[in-house]
């Protein structure tokens, strides 16, 4: 098994209003789009160039804005995919969500990274990093933190884990759930 794995968060397949101008951020979050379905087709196109069909992706939550566009867009992502949940991924249909991942979590340790939508308190890092999304462009000043949000990164997160001396079980090739990865 390879070491190396993709990150991703917010995709908000479907948001009309990342396209608009907001008041709460101050900006339009993308304004190379037209609406929401140019941005998808471009995402999606994009996403599938980098990733194979074995590789392994960590989606942070905020998949979708409803079911529709869940099931335009999720089935053609390629890869291993294991998704975390956001804040937005409430209103979709579960038994969805578990057929086109490998695991659906609310929070994962592994590889070295604990993987979650929200940053987490830093005293829960217990010497990993944290990949998050959620804040979209918004940084946490602090190295142990990592920005998975497509509005910040503009795409895909290639990382590699990281090398542990203090021996986990759920930080050596498993999932939270005990499943390997």
């Amino acid at each position: 098994m390879s070491d190396s794995f993709f990150v991703t968060s917010d995709l908000h397949f479907g948001q009309e209003s990342f396209h608009k101008f907001s008041k709460r951020h101050s900006s339009i979050m993308r304004p190379q789009f037209k609406d929401a379905t140019s941005w998808a087709d471009w995402y999606v196109e994009t996403y599938n160039s980098q990733i194979g069909s074995d590789d392994l992706v960590f989606i942070l939550g905020d998949l979708a804005h409803n079911q529709y566009y869940y099931d335009k867009y999720i089935p053609k992502l390629n890869g291993k995919k294991v998704l975390v949940l956001g804040n937005h991924d409430l209103n979709l249909f579960m038994e969805n969500c578990i057929n086109h991942f490998e695991e659906v979590a609310g929070i994962i340790y592994w590889g070295g990274y604990v993987f979650s939508h929200c940053p987490i308190h830093p005293s829960e890092l217990r010497g990993c990093h944290n990949i998050h999304g959620h804040t979209h462009k918004s940084l946490v000043r602090d190295d142990r933190y990592i920005n998975s949000c497509v509005d910040y990164n503009q795409n895909v997160l290639k990382l590699r884990k990281r090398n542990r001396t203090k021996k986990r079980s759920r930080m050596n090739g498993e999932s939270s759930t005990g499943r390997k990865l």
